[in-house]
């Protein structure tokens, strides 16, 4: 099932500048990263960078790697629409510390 971003109406910039500001937080909070990955991979994101990001040995690190390949608009997109998916409780806390 997917979340849609309603509540999240900012630029692609800004989303991307969201993740960069939110880094810390999203680090040590998100911990359903595998879950983020395989939506992502059956999205059509990279088989290569899902591996990347998979063969971390933590969640924190999984998701300083995932944050670091999203350095596109539509990576961005994907990403937070599925932090969003999976750890909405995460991204409603800091979307309304950013608000």
């Amino acid at each position: 099932e997917t979340v849609p971003i309603t509540c999240f109406h900012v630029s692609n910039i800004d989303k991307r500048e969201f993740l960069k500001r939110n880094r810390t937080a999203l680090v040590s909070q998100v911990k359903n990263v595998k879950a983020i990955v395989d939506d992502l991979q059956s999205g059509g994101c990279h088989d290569e960078m899902a591996a990347n990001v998979n063969a971390q040995l933590t969640p924190q690190e999984m998701m300083r790697k995932l944050l670091d390949s999203a350095t596109s608009t539509g990576a961005a997109n994907a990403l937070i629409q599925f932090i969003l998916t999976h750890q909405k409780d995460v991204m409603d806390d800091l979307i309304a510390e950013n608000a």
